[in-house]
């Protein structure tokens, strides 16, 4: 005789959609502040932009503003989109267009800086990193997860010995 006992998965609690763009946020923020130690601390490159008594230094404080900013004008970006087109994937897909053109357009700063090419081009990447980090969090926090499905909860298939069965893939 056998006994068959059910086990009874707990609930996913899922975060509000309002925490979770906080988060993006913050994470975008923190990938800045990492990239700019990461070249300006570790990778020794000076972050100064223009030559002599107009020059500036790109410090700490400027790029976690920055990026901060940056961050809360995609997030009401795309809580704009959502509300006049819905929280379909037409809308996602227009808010990473304008996202990827923002990120675009982020690059002329650096790329016509009167500075060396060193530090236009680890200007380019800290854009960049930010930019992508900010993109893709923000995209996992639309209704139902974002751009991937959840995987299935269903167990596989198995036989009357409780041997899993292959799947025949078709060709």
């Amino acid at each position: 005789m056998s006994t068959t006992i059910a086990l009874r998965s707990r609930p996913r609690i899922r975060p509000s959609r309002r925490a979770q763009r906080a988060v993006a946020v913050a994470a975008a923020t923190v990938v800045a502040a990492v990239g700019w130690a990461d070249l300006h601390v570790l990778g020794g490159v000076d972050l100064t932009i223009d030559s002599g008594p107009d020059a500036r230094s790109v410090g700490l404080v400027e790029v976690v503003v920055a990026a901060a900013l940056a961050g809360l004008a995609g997030w009401a970006a795309l809580a704009l989109l959502e509300r006049r087109r819905g929280r379909g994937p037409r809308s996602l897909r227009l808010w990473v267009g304008l996202g990827l053109a923002a990120m675009a357009l982020s690059l002329v700063g650096p790329l016509t800086a009167d500075a060396p090419s060193s530090t236009q081009w680890s200007l380019v990447a800290l854009h960049t990193s930010t930019g992508v980090a900010l993109l893709a969090a923000m995209a996992r926090t639309r209704a139902g997860g974002g751009g991937c499905p959840e995987p299935s909860r269903r167990p596989a298939p198995t036989d009357a010995g409780g041997e899993r069965l292959r799947q025949q893939v078709p060709r």
